[in-house]
This record gives structure tokens, C-alpha cells and sequence, in this order.
């Protein structure tokens, strides 16, 4: 059946879905993401966090106690100051790194379709299918794996460390602390591995997804085909159009005189009426295979072919068609008009 989307999307369809905001995203690669950036600051900026939570403390403290030592304006300004030196490094980085694998992943995407209301989200039909789309479903699957995984890594860690912990005589709170701090960056490390896999995989299988909803028919395929060819009058009138600029150029050339040819594949070719004009005059010139073709229609024509690489490549590069030659191409006009007798 025609309707049947079995064919791959073509570039152009990807593309124009591409304008539209229609891509694919890995939601993953943000979770992996602000975990990473919350162990990093956690390892590497501790210090200055753990100097703004005391800050924050011992403020709150003076107001709980009524002895407050500054102002409230002061003490709101140094509240403020130290929620800003907590939060903004970070949801900055983060905000940065997201842009910058939502572009890695998907590709950059200018449109404004996404911002334009969209009231077919709003039918509770075409909601409630698309609770049950592969997307969302294989998002299901992924978050319950997900969580099965973290319990059986939480297990296993747990039933590890336990029974050392347990048999350690006189382990105070920074005992437990250093205990607790080495097993949870453990945890993290493992975690990170597996969310990295998972990031890989949501990559691939949202790309699969994402593509096939963009298959096209047949038909589809050949109306494209058809639009990128042009409608068939419009090809028409193109075929005319050139039919008759080469009636044209065969004209031209059926007036020449002499056509001076090089063996890069360039020929120039010239019409000379001393009656009618004091200098000869560009018919037609022409480079590759069109010069090629020329060549031809010279001697279909009898006209006259002088060979002359140098002469052929400066009237190539100087001389205009319907135009008289330059006065510094005399001499050599005069040497390809002598040549052909």
C-alpha cells in the first residue's frame, strides 16, 4: 500500500522536521549531567560552600537568639550573598553543559514552532496515546531498570562493608564519617558508569525512534522527488529555454569568421566584416565540454579552428561576447584571421 510508511526519511524531510523543533533528546544526559557536577562541586568546592552554610547558620542563629549583630538590610544582604555564591556557580555550569549536550546530541535548533501553542496536546485522545508511545514507554522500562540496579549496587555495597564496620572496635563519628564518605563515592563512581551506558543507549534508541516517526510512503517519497525537480511544465520550459539559447549560440556561431581553440579545452570564436565594423567582434566562447561541443558545430558550420593555447586563454579571460576585441588584441586577431586564411 501506498500509505504504508516504510520508506527511510529522506534529508530533506529531516531537515524540515529539524525546523520545526522536532528532534531527538536524551533526558539521561541532563541526570548524568547534575550528578557530575554535584560530586565535583562537592569534592572540589566544598570549602567555600561549607563557608557559606556556616555564614547562613550563624545567621540564622542571631536572629533566633533576638542579638543580631548587623542590620537586617546587612543581614539580608549577606544571606543573599552566600544562597548567590552556593547556586549560581552551579545551575550556571549546569545550564551551560546542558546546552552544550542538547547541541552535541540533536544539533543546534532555531524555531519558533516550539514556543507556539500547540492544542492538539491538549486532546485527551491523542494524550493518552502518546502515554503509551515508544518513547515513553522504553523511558518506562529504562527507569525501573534503573532503580533495580541502584538497589542491588546499594545491596551488595551494603552487605560488603557492613560486617568490617560492624567488627571495628571503637569507631567514633569521624570513623563512620570517613567510612561513609569513601562508600558513597564509591556508589557515585558506579553510578556515573552506568548512567554513562545509559546515556549511550537512550542516545541510539531515541535517534531510532525519532526517525522512524519521520518514515514517509511511497508517495511521499515520489511527491518530494517531484517537488525537487520541479512540475513538469516548469521542466518543460526549462528544456525550451535551453533548446533555445543553443538555437542561439548555433547562430553565433554560424557567423564566425575563425574560432582560435587551446588543448585546455577553450575556444573563442570570432566575426570580422571590415564593411561593417573597423574590429572583429566575440561571437561566442566556451570552456570544458561546451567548448568540446563547439568545436563540433565549427565544422558542422565551416568554420575555421586555429590552434593557439595563449591566444584562446587571454580572449577566454578578456574578451566579452557581443563585444569588439580590446586594441592590445589586435596583433593577435590579426595572426588567428592570417592562420585560417
Amino acid at each position: 500500500m501506498s500509505d504504508d510508511k516504510s520508506e527511510d526519511a529522506t534529508a530533506t524531510r529531516i531537515d524540515k522536521a529539524k525546523q520545526d523543533g522536532k528532534t531527538f533528546r536524551s533526558k539521561d544526559s541532563t541526570v548524568l549531567s547534575s550528578i557530575i557536577l554535584v560530586v565535583y562541586f562537592y569534592f572540589y568546592g566544598w570549602g567555600t560552600v561549607q563557608d557559606r552554610l556556616d555564614q547562613l547558620f550563624n545567621q540564622t542563629l542571631e536572629f533566633v537568639s533576638g542579638r543580631p549583630a548587623t542590620s537586617v538590610f546587612e543581614s539580608i544582604q549577606l544571606v543573599f550573598t552566600a544562597v548567590s555564591d552556593i547556586l549560581i556557580p552551579f545551575f550556571s555550569t549546569l545550564i551551560v553543559v546542558n546546552v552544550f549536550l542538547s547541541i552535541a546530541i540533536g544539533g543546534p535548533i532555531f524555531s519558533f514552532q516550539l514556543l507556539a501553542p500547540n492544542f492538539e496536546k491538549l486532546n485527551p485522545v491523542s494524550g493518552f496515546s502518546r502515554i503509551f508511545s515508544k518513547s515513553n514507554l522504553f523511558d518506562f522500562g529504562k527507569g525501573i531498570a534503573l532503580i533495580l540496579i541502584i538497589l542491588l549496587i546499594l545491596f551488595f555495597q551494603i552487605r560488603r562493608v557492613l560486617p568490617s564496620v560492624m567488627s571495628i572496635d571503637n569507631c567514633d563519628l569521624n570513623c563512620f564519617t570517613m567510612i561513609f564518605g569513601r562508600e558513597s563515592l564509591f556508589f557515585v563512581n558506579v553510578l556515573i558508569g552506568i548512567l554513562i551506558v545509559l546515556v549511550l543507549l537512550d542516545i541510539s534508541v531515541q535517534k531510532a525512534i525519532h526517525l522512524e516517526s519521520l518514515k514517509m510512503s511511497k508517495e511521499e517519497v515520489k511527491k518530494e522527488h517531484k517537488q525537487k525537480e520541479g512540475d513538469p511544465q516548469v521542466k518543460s520550459s526549462r528544456k525550451q529555454a535551453a533548446k533555445e539559447m543553443l538555437d542561439q549560440k548555433s547562430i553565433a556561431l554560424s557567423r564566425a569568421n575563425v574560432a582560435v581553440w587551446s588543448n585546455k579545452k577553450i575556444l573563442v570564436a570570432l566575426y570580422y566584416n571590415p564593411n561593417e565594423m573597423p574590429l572583429p567582434i566575440c561571437v561566442i566562447k566556451g570552456a570544458g565540454p561546451g567548448a568540446l561541443r563547439l568545436v563540433r558545430d565549427c565544422r558542422k558550420f565551416g568554420v575555421p579552428v586555429v590552434d593557439g593555447a595563449e591566444i584562446a586563454e587571454r580572449f577566454f579571460k578578456e574578451l566579452r561576447i557581443g563585444f569588439p576585441i580590446l586594441e592590445k588584441h589586435i596583433n593577435d586577431a590579426v595572426l588567428v584571421l592570417r592562420s585560417a586564411g
